[in-house]
């Protein structure tokens, strides 16, 4: 087979083929495929990957195409959400209630041309169990736990977890990131780290592989570092990195400034949630800091 183009670029993966386009691909965020009939079970005048129910083709074939093609282009078949497309104008908004609609769930999206979403999948939030670069924290890890709770009022797709504090020895993000790959097949993944990290992420171990299997999204921490931190970020861009700022407000302080006591108390009160606030003054931590 023959396929030339300048917009878009045929993939191959397990035998399936999709198409994807360079202009889309420049946008970290947007992870897109368009599928071919190329790499399917499905048979006769249906051959092969055909994705579309109610025409004769047996089920459980179209299934398995879904399957194939979410496989190939790196798309969890869980979450798939379809509708039923006019060629019309209606976009609408989906989120978790709709996963399986129309496809292993009764579809009632007729006459819906596009589907937008704004809800993150998972958001996970893992206190670091002993960073190479630090020596051990103090504070128990059950400690550390409880303060990063504070999280969980952002939304119920925010979770928790203590799998460095749980593993021994020192913690290299190389390892978590590939944990999360196996726990999470087909996802993509995104990492939000300080702007002093972003400068010094090349001397991180295997920070290229990390690179490979994550998007980096970045929070400056200081105001007026934009040059700096564009400088980084094109440095590790250059190596095959996606980078992406998240548009926050900057928070000028510093967890280490807060546990050595740099601010007063009364400061504090803004500076942590009151969950955290709480966890620090009945357990007396960084010299009864509250």
């Amino acid at each position: 087979m023959v396929f030339h183009s300048s917009a878009m670029r045929l993939n191959f993966k397990e035998g399936v083929g999709y198409l994807t386009f360079p202009a889309l691909e420049s946008y970290p965020f947007v992870r897109h495929a368009f599928s071919t009939r190329l790499g399917g079970v499905s048979k006769d005048e249906f051959f092969s990957m055909n994705l579309s129910f109610h025409r004769g083709d047996p089920d459980e074939n179209v299934l398995e195409n879904y399957r194939r093609i979410c496989g190939a282009a790196g798309f969890p078949y869980e979450g798939l959400t379809a509708s039923a497309q006019d060629h019309h104008t209606f976009i609408r908004r989906v989120g978790r209630q709709d996963r399986g609609v129309g496809i292993f769930r009764p579809r009632d999206l007729e006459s819906v041309d596009g589907l937008v979403t704004d809800e993150p999948d998972v958001v996970l939030v893992m206190p670091a169990g002993i960073p190479p670069h630090k020596h051990a924290s103090a504070t128990p890890g059950e400690l550390r736990l409880a303060m990063c709770e504070c999280f969980k009022a952002l939304g119920p797709q925010v979770q928790v977890s203590q799998w460095e504090v749980d593993r021994a020895g020192r913690s290299y993000t190389y390892n978590t990131v590939s944990m999360l790959q196996e726990k999470y097949p087909g996802a993509q993944l995104y990492m939000t780290i300080g702007s002093d990290m972003l400068e010094t992420f090349d001397e991180w171990y295997r920070w290229r592989e990390i690179l490979a299997m994550v998007t980096l999204v970045v929070q400056s921490r200081e105001p007026g570092d934009g040059d700096a931190l564009r400088a980084a970020a094109q440095k590790l861009e250059e190596a095959g990195g996606k980078i992406m700022f998240a548009d926050a407000p900057v928070l000028e302080c510093a967890s280490s400034d807060i546990r050595a006591g740099k601010y007063p108390p009364a400061r504090l009160k803004e500076l942590l949630p009151p969950p955290v606030a709480d966890v620090i003054h009945r357990n007396g931590l960084y010299g009864k800091l509250i």
